[in-house]
Formats: structure tokens, sequence, C-alpha cells
């Protein structure tokens, strides 16, 4: 047997056992849940929809429908525990680069995450993966603006001292 060949049992033994230790941790918590029994994201955000219909008024409810119908397709069939914070930041810096407005790409956040948290709820993660994702920043531009200087009349019409 070559030695890539023992490199690559030896990785394949070390995830088996990272994955057999989160498996553990699981059960011990009782937050175990058989793969077959979490659902896709799609199926978790359509369920959040129908939950949070009838709280909501019925233009806050058609954002969010928008929201989960327009932006979330790569993530649509995804295991909902498969999202990770790695993953949440994947999708955040995606959207920017493709220029999406930083104010958008909030709202689409605040969004994803009450969908995750409603999974966390339901028992489908252990956690909430938005929470440790780093949030979208401005960029810094610094707009300069001309500076016009008011002359005498304006400054008293605005309040300011006589004296020039």
């Amino acid at each position: 047997m070559s030695e890539e060949r023992i490199a690559a049992l030896e990785r394949e033994i070390r995830n088996y056992g990272v994955a057999v230790r989160i498996l553990e941790k699981q059960v011990e918590r009782r937050t175990f849940i058989p793969n077959a029994k979490v659902p896709l994201f799609s199926k978790d955000a359509k369920q959040w929809l129908k939950y949070k219909k009838p709280n909501l008024r019925a233009s806050t409810w058609s954002v969010y429908e928008g929201h989960t119908r327009n932006h979330f397709g790569d993530l649509d069939d995804l295991k909902v525990n498969l999202i990770d914070t790695a993953r949440v930041e994947k999708f955040i810096t995606e959207r920017q680069l493709e220029g999406m407005n930083i104010l958008t790409l909030r709202k689409i956040l605040v969004t994803f995450n009450q969908i995750m948290a409603y999974a966390v709820r339901h028992g489908y993660i252990d956690y909430n993966p938005l929470r440790d994702a780093e949030r979208p920043r401005g960029q810094g531009e610094i707009v300069e603006k001309p500076i016009r200087i008011l002359n005498p009349d304006e400054r008293h019409e605005s309040g300011g001292s006589k004296r020039a």
C-alpha cells in the first residue's frame, strides 16, 4: 500500500472520529436528529413564512416572502444543518461582490436570521450560524462635499452671530 493511500486512510479515520464525537455530543444534549428528518432550507423557510403570516402586516409578510423567493436560491437545496457560519459569510461576501446595496443585504440577513432561529426552536440545528457571522459593513467611502461659506445675512438668518 502506498504512503499516499495510508495518509488518506489516516485522515479518513480522524474525520470519522470527529464525526462520532459530534454525534455523541448531540445524543448527550438530546439534540440529535436523524439526517432524514432535517428539512431543506427551502422547506424550513416555507414553514417559517406560514408560522409568521398571522402575526405580520401583509406588506411585511410580502417582503419576507420576496426575500425567501429571490435571494436564497443557492441555499434552497441544502439541509438546514449544513448551513454553518462559513457558508453564511460566503453568502454575504457573494452578495457584496455582486454589488448588492448594503442596506438591502442587511434586510435580507434579518430574514435569514429569523429563518435559522426558527430552525433552532424546532430542534433542526443546535445554534444559529448567523449569530457568529461577520456582518457586512460599509466600505467607508468618504464623500467630500464642497464647503459653502455663509454671508453675514445668511448667518444672521440661521441664528449665527453677527460678527464677521
